[in-house]
């Protein structure tokens, strides 16, 4: 079995690959000469959108490596993990659930403002990410 660190890293890696994959659609689909000016427009703010949180992804990651990496004495608790298995497997979802660019970006900005607070203990921080959350969340189960 994996430790946590390792589990961490495993699940930042293969969550960076999907956020990167969905960026590359987003690119494909913008240079799409099928599509219409609107399309590639939308597809091309997308990407743009997705370059941004792959960023603030990368440096959520750093922050978590900062606090719990080689170098420092602290380590990841289970709970910390466990939440990190449990956005990727929340990311993988939604990239497969969401076709409306608008609702997928709110969803992928509420995926790394969670991870983000991964590397964080303050609960205040904690809870003002869990309402935007549940905020972003209403926003998807509404009828378009």
């Amino acid at each position: 079995m994996a430790s946590l660190t390792e589990q961490y890293m495993l699940d930042y890696f293969d969550s960076l690959r999907r956020l990167k994959a969905k960026q590359n659609e987003f690119e494909d689909a913008a240079s799409d000469p099928g599509s219409t000016d609107g399309a590639r427009a939308a597809a091309a703010a997308a990407y743009l959108d997705m370059a941004n949180m792959i960023a603030r992804f990368r440096d959520a990651h750093e922050a978590f490596m900062h606090r719990f990496g080689p170098v420092s004495t602290e380590s990841p608790t289970q709970k910390i993990v466990d939440e990190s298995s449990r956005l990727h497997k929340a990311l993988g979802d939604i990239i497969a659930r969401e076709n409306e660019q608008v609702a997928l970006m709110h969803a992928l900005a509420d995926f790394v403002d969670r991870w983000q607070k991964l590397s964080t203990d303050g609960k205040k921080g904690a809870a003002k990410a869990k309402a935007a959350a549940a905020a972003n969340l209403k926003f998807l189960t509404q009828p378009v």
